[in-house]
């Protein structure tokens, strides 16, 4: 039965770039590198590498025999740049071995300084598919995929949203790296991603590029951690390697974490892709999803539990807002901010407000039926009445849903319009100062009876 099924499952995607073991740098380029200053220019061995630890960064390295402005490189960095000479129509092979020792180290230097966005190859050419390496995504159950030694496991998930087919399996022995990550922590390569388009048409680099920054989204909202791809590398219609760009996004080490997608069902991650990407490429929609990931994120990590509640709470807020009242058109500002600089003691008789659910948290007392009559409702309350209303318990629905009531203290909560963070106030209920008359039982004296201590 294995047997047939490795036989009819296809082939996994071979990387471009791969990691022998977990934590372990990649060599992107070797090669030689130019010292530049304004007046003249050195040329140097040297390459480009990935480095996982302590966070991804790439940077270049050059060596080579000492001279002025190689010291220049070490002692003034600023006045001297370092350019690696890689290929304008291609992207090189990962170099199976790391840079080696200075062959004299008394006549010789090495130097280096990291690189941000630097781009290898041809930004222009007409792309038929892309390879994206994800970093850190989680193991799910998903379709079976064989490797070419025979081996075989069910690791591929197929995205497809728009003209876009996005199509991920595991890269071979992810278990034997997933196990290692989980006891360390740390970095690898988990993924391997296939871009094209349904069609089977070409692609620009900037219609990838976006992709991309919509893609890592979704993989941080599907494992409530930043994680996702890294060195994406665009093909020919050949199948030649003609760019790539080395800049990692933000990755953090493994998360060990459970999340919402239960591993075990990834097809609910295939059924939500699309729906996804039609919400980010809304301009408004796409920076209330950058903010709500963010703040999902955070609410998953109890480091300190104060912190990822208000997280949690923040979180709710912000989806609530922009789906009720700027999307659905259910709830006015006002009725969802309710009153920010404090709301009158009758909702109902303000002008053009309407209660949320049709209560608006204070229950009517007896006596108050002339009210109904056409009679004017009372705009102040006596001292009694008041207090009588402070302690009252707080209608049920307010705190942490769509409205809060008039009693307690303003906590500051962060609603997304449009990309803008406002300040809304949610209300609790203010418990009551203790009882610090003489009497009490801390001085050791005889507790008073209700009928000895009177009205309150």
């Amino acid at each position: 039965m294995m047997a047939s099924m490795q036989l009819s499952a296809p082939l996994a995607i071979t990387p471009f770039y791969a990691m022998p073991r977990p934590n372990a740098p990649i060599v992107l380029f070797r090669g030689r590198v130019d010292l530049a200053d304004e007046t003249t220019a050195e040329r140097h061995r040297g390459g480009i590498v990935l480095k996982w630890l302590p966070s991804p960064a790439v940077s270049v390295w050059a060596r080579g025999a000492v001279s002025d402005l190689a010291l220049n490189v070490i002692m003034e960095p600023d006045s001297v740049a370092i350019v690696p000479r890689t290929p304008d129509d291609h992207v090189p092979a990962q170099s199976k071995t790391a840079r080696g020792g200075s062959r004299s180290a008394r006549t010789s230097f090495e130097t280096g300084r990291k690189l941000l966005g630097y781009e290898c190859g041809d930004s222009a050419a007409q792309l038929s598919h892309a390879l994206l390496h994800i970093a850190n995504f989680r193991r799910l159950h998903g379709r079976v995929v064989t490797w070419p030694d025979g081996s075989a496991a069910p690791g591929r998930m197929v995205f497809e949203s728009g003209p876009w087919r996005i199509v991920m399996d595991e890269v071979q022995d992810a278990d034997a790296a997933v196990k290692e990550l989980n006891g360390s922590g740390g970095f690898a390569l988990t993924h391997t991603a296939r871009v094209e388009q349904l069609s089977g048409g070409t692609f620009t680099v900037p219609a990838l590029a976006e992709l991309v920054e919509a893609f890592t989204f979704f993989c941080w909202l599907c494992t409530e951690a930043r994680c996702g791809p890294v060195l994406p590398v665009g093909f020919d219609d050949q199948g030649h390697a003609v760019w790539s760009r080395w800049n990692p996004t933000v990755t953090e080490s493994f998360p060990s974490a459970r999340t919402w997608l239960d591993c075990a069902h990834s097809g609910e991650a295939e059924v939500l892709f699309p729906l996804f990407m039609d919400r980010f490429a809304h301009p408004y929609w796409r920076q209330v999803l950058r903010h709500a990931i963010a703040y999902l994120i955070d609410a998953g990590r109890p480091s300190p539990v104060n912190r990822a509640i208000i997280m949690a709470q923040v979180l709710l807020e912000a989806v609530s807002y922009s789906w009720l009242v700027e999307e659905r058109k259910l709830r006015s500002h006002d009725d969802f901010e309710g009153h920010r600089t404090g709301r009158p003691e009758h909702p109902r008789d303000a002008p053009g407000h309407e209660c949320a659910g049709g209560n608006s948290g204070q229950a009517r007392r007896p006596g108050n039926d002339t009210e109904q009559q056409g009679e004017p409702r009372r705009r102040s309350a006596s001292p009694g009445d008041q207090a009588e209303r402070d302690r009252a318990p707080p209608p049920s629905g307010a705190g942490i849903g769509l409205r809060s009531h008039d009693r307690g203290v303003a906590a500051r909560r962060v609603v997304l319009r449009a990309g803008r963070a406002s300040p809304l106030r949610l209300h609790w209920p203010v418990p009551k100062p203790p009882d610090r008359r003489r009497g009490s039982r801390r001085c050791g004296a005889r507790a008073l009876s209700d009928e000895e201590k009177g009205p309150r």
